[in-house]
């Protein structure tokens, strides 16, 4: 600690003098002080160290020079000496006499005794040294390509820390500032990461020389890899005529094929590679693009299919021997355009709807023309049906609620009022109601395809005229007939329709001139005779089910993954309906919008479970 003072002090009499030193010399009486001094401070142990730097650092160890305790002037007061003892010391006013002589008497610089080394020596600190070759750190092992997602942020944080690491070994004066990158600082960052890709894949791995020998490559002045190939006299760019050389499983090489995926807007295979290929050569790049489109989250989203699942049995109500229009759905089709009775300058087209009564056992059909668009319009057609043919038991309805688009006149059934009063009714003469799945118009087949017939004759008819209310009714009344006088089989001697479950001939058919003889079908019992070999004729050959080869998706009712647990950023379904026969037809899903029933064929798959 005397040695520290003395050379604190000496800095500070050097700084606050104003004579010219030339030469200053300090003295202790410590041998070991002046070892510490002129030895190597990392020896020492921490506490000792750290003191022998700092006076190293502010003083010359040359300059320290040994001074025996006799002739000390600063060991007087140390020794706690009375103030007449120090008054009357010559040493302590003068200093020792060889200080004003010169350096040939002063005292000689000595080998520190036998007991000082050993006290030097057990101050000394055993050092541990390990040394080792490490490999040139490459650049993978500073930015893990793994962790980014697109290929145009992982070059712009290449050419961020390069600039760092030049700002770094540069002058503040020209140091790069701007928070931009320039177009050369990202082409420079670009091309490091293609030449470690090369010297990784092609330069350490065994092997690595045969998989590019083929393209007979070259180095540029960028130290890249490039194909020969025979275009060098077309006049396509350099960089096509001599594209860089890629690996195909390289995270680099994936990043850049999801970057030109993107810029095509998400296109397929062969336009991706055309792009891919105007720069580089990717080993096998079909099969890399193939790969990477697969895993696309975009394109798995639009491109999901739906579930094909294994096509469920009729209904009971479709396959039940029951009379006529026990079983209906109820569907409608327009707005038709009619004519308005008047001929005044006011007069406006009107519109009028269709509704269809479709028997979910005969297939037969009743039409309804509604001309005002009220509920009570709607029951009194209800009413008129009931009348005409009988009672239903059910009613089958497509579910309108679920369409935003759907019409006017089909949106106010279902507001408060008019569905409720539309209920009462309905359970006042004991009718059973209800809906098939939302957004799955399937369900109604039955209903849908004989729309698509009554359109197709209204077209072929009408043909665009604008016909007056009671034409039309007539026209939809004639197609009824037509529609019910089908044929229930392909090809038949004699052909039924739904005409005869009806009223037990054919609506179009001529009456026959009566004799006046006896005709066992004329009776009663032979009416019923009649139905029950047209029911047994027809059996064999109605319904017609047409096969075709589909892809099923067989997926059990347990393995279908409900959303537990989510937060309220993740959707997905939360509940199952299972049909009669075991396998999920609908599902309850909840989206950012509410919670919806969709069909199992309105889902996709897009991100499957890992024990999916």
């Amino acid at each position: 600690m005397a040695a520290l003072l003395c050379a604190r002090l000496k800095g500070y009499l050097e700084k606050e003098l104003t004579l010219p030193i030339q030469e200053t010399f300090c003295w202790s009486d410590s041998r070991v002080a002046l070892a510490w001094i002129k030895g190597v401070p990392a020896r020492r142990k921490p506490f000792v160290a750290n003191r022998v730097q700092e006076i190293q650092e502010s003083t010359s160890p040359q300059c320290w020079r040994y001074c025996p305790t006799k002739e000390n002037p600063a060991d007087i007061p140390s020794r706690a000496c009375s103030l007449e003892t120090l008054i009357n010391s010559a040493l302590w006013w003068h200093g020792p006499q060889w200080l004003i002589q010169s350096r040939e008497n002063w005292p000689e610089e000595t080998e520190a005794t036998t007991d000082d080394h050993q006290h030097v020596v057990a101050e000394q600190r055993a050092v541990k040294v390990l040394t080792g070759q490490t490999d040139k750190c490459s650049l993978e092992q500073v930015i893990n390509p793994s962790r980014y997602s697109r290929y145009e942020t992982l070059i712009r944080v290449t050419a961020y820390c390069l600039r760092f690491a030049r700002n770094c070994q540069s002058p503040a004066s020209e140091r790069t500032t701007d928070v931009n990158l320039s177009v050369k600082e990202l082409w420079n960052a670009e091309t490091i990461w293609l030449r470690e890709i090369q010297v990784t894949e092609f330069g350490t791995k065994p092997n690595s020389s045969e998989r590019v020998r083929v393209f007979e490559p070259f180095l540029d002045q960028d130290g890249l890899l490039r194909m020969s190939g025979r275009l060098r006299r077309s006049t396509l760019p350099p960089e096509s005529k001599h594209p860089i050389i890629l690996p195909n499983n390289h995270p680099v090489t994936e990043l850049l094929i999801k970057d030109h995926h993107v810029r095509q807007m998400h296109a397929g295979v062969n336009q991706t590679l055309v792009a891919i290929r105007t720069r580089f050569w990717i080993i096998r790049a079909r099969n890399a693009v193939k790969k990477i489109i697969r895993s696309c989250p975009v394109c798995r989203r639009v491109e999901a299919q739906p579930y094909r699942l294994r096509m469920n049995d009729l209904p009971a109500d479709r396959v039940t021997e029951s009379p006529p229009f026990s079983h209906t759905g109820v569907d409608f089709a327009g707005p038709l355009f009619v004519r308005p009775e008047g001929q005044g300058r006011n007069a406006r087209v009107n519109k009028a709807y269709v509704r269809i009564f479709t028997c979910m056992t005969t297939r037969a059909v009743h039409l309804e023309l509604l001309r005002e668009q009220t509920a009570d319009n709607f029951l009194q057609g209800l009413r008129r049906f009931i009348s005409r043919r009988g009672r239903p038991r059910v009613i089958q309805f497509d579910n309108f609620r679920s369409f935003k688009l759907a019409d006017k006149f089909i949106r106010c059934l279902f507001r408060d009022s008019d569905w409720e009063k539309l209920q009462r009714k309905l359970n006042e003469e004991r009718i059973r109601w209800k809906f098939i799945t939302p957004r799955a118009p399937w369900c109604g087949g039955y209903w849908e395809r004989l729309i698509r017939s009554i359109k197709n004759a209204l077209r072929k008819t009408i043909r665009g005229a604008l016909l007056k209310y009671d034409e039309l009714h007539t026209v939809l009344c004639e197609i009824e007939a037509r529609i019910n006088d089908r044929p229930l089989v392909f090809m038949g001697d004699d052909i039924a329709g739904e005409a005869h479950f009806l009223i037990g001939r054919g609506l179009s058919r001529l009456p026959s001139v009566s004799t006046g003889a006896y005709r066992r079908d004329d009776t009663p019992s032979g009416v019923q005779s009649l139905d029950k070999e047209m029911a047994a004729s027809a059996t064999p050959d109605y319904p017609v089910v047409e096969k075709k080869e589909t892809r099923v998706h067989h997926h059990p009712s347990h393995s279908w993954k409900m959303a537990q647990n989510r937060s309220r950023a993740q959707n997905g379904i939360i509940e199952i309906h299972p049909s009669e026969d075991g396998v999920i037809r609908s599902a309850t899903v909840k989206t950012r919008q509410g919670t919806v029933t969709r069909s199992a064929r309105s889902l996709r798959l897009v991100e499957p479970s890992g024990d999916a």
